[in-house]
């Protein structure tokens, strides 16, 4: 109760009555007419646990495959003749995480210490606990594998004549690069992981998976795949490049995996238990005034004073 319990004793030669008033929550302590001296005991709650680590960052998503080379010949006037095909494109860059070059979380905030006080006198809670740990972060997402170069002109062993391997996707989330198909002469890149959802063809997974290149129908270098846009989505990969009719377009490149989920930080540390009550006498006080009392978590407050 904020008003305490009040305790009458027998009254002194001045006609004051001693007591003792306990306040076991904060309040507001009036000084009996005509006393002057008290003794006040004092005890702060134990102190409080400190609160959990953050979790780490989340782990960044893999980058796309590059997509494959070309296969090319070219005609001498007697016959065909293999020569240097196109390079390939770069896959997509996956979403990582730029917190701090570790990615760990920030650790717990410290628990408190509830100290008690009344009448210019404090009384110390238990030590505060300490925050927990941060986690570390997650796992990178696996980046796609790179298409492979086009097959010579004889025929390919991957993706039909001429046509060169398509590249694996990253675990987890990331679709397979594509093969030369139809009117395509190099196969397109498959699209990154979402962190959410997995990517299908060349679409990224939702949200933020890069959009994997497009396969080219004409000679090209091949399409660069598309960056994750969001921390933990993988990258596009590239399409193959193409240098020509007669010659094998590259495979594309696969799409990145998503990155994984960052680990939970340390539970925080418990408190302190609270220190031994402490008592103070011969207080001067003013009968009539009125004085805070403050009482920390659990603790407790006791003002007490003989007949005067």
């Amino acid at each position: 109760m904020p008003a305490g319990t009040p305790k009458i004793a027998m009254f002194g030669a001045g006609g004051v009555a001693g007591g003792s008033q306990t306040f076991n929550v904060s309040g507001t302590w009036t000084a009996p007419l005509g006393v002057s001296k008290v003794s006040i005991t004092g005890q702060g709650g134990a102190g409080n646990p400190g609160s959990a680590g953050n979790p780490g960052c989340r782990g960044g998503g893999g980058n796309g495959g590059c997509g494959g080379c070309s296969y090319s010949y070219l005609w001498d006037g007697c016959q065909y003749n293999p020569v240097a095909g196109r390079g390939n494109a770069p896959g997509g860059a996956g979403g990582k995480c730029n917190v701090n070059p570790q990615g760990k979380g920030n650790p717990g905030a410290a628990g408190t210490s509830p100290a008690s006080s009344g009448l210019g006198y404090n009384f110390p809670g238990g030590n505060a606990g300490n925050g927990g740990t941060g986690g570390n972060k997650g796992n990178d997402g696996n980046s796609g594998n790179s298409g492979a170069a086009g097959s010579s002109y004889t025929g390919g062993p991957c993706c039909g004549q001429y046509g060169g391997c398509r590249g694996n996707a990253g675990n987890v989330g990331g679709a397979p690069g594509g093969c030369r198909c139809g009117s395509q002469t190099s196969g397109g890149g498959g699209g990154g992981a979402g962190t959410v959802n997995a990517a299908s063809g060349s679409s990224g997974g939702t949200p933020g998976g890069g959009k994997g290149g497009s396969g080219a129908n004409s000679c090209s270098n091949g399409d660069p795949g598309g960056n994750g846009t969001v921390l933990g989505a993988g990258g596009g990969g590239a399409s193959g490049s193409y240098n020509g009719e007669y010659g094998g377009g590259g495979g594309g490149g696969g799409g990145g995996g998503r990155g994984n989920a960052g680990n939970p930080g340390t539970s925080g540390n418990a408190g302190g238990a609270a220190p031994a009550a402490t008592t103070y006498n011969c207080v001067s006080v003013t009968g009539g005034s009125n004085y805070p009392i403050t009482v920390g978590g659990a603790g407790s407050v006791k003002i007490s004073w003989n007949p005067q």
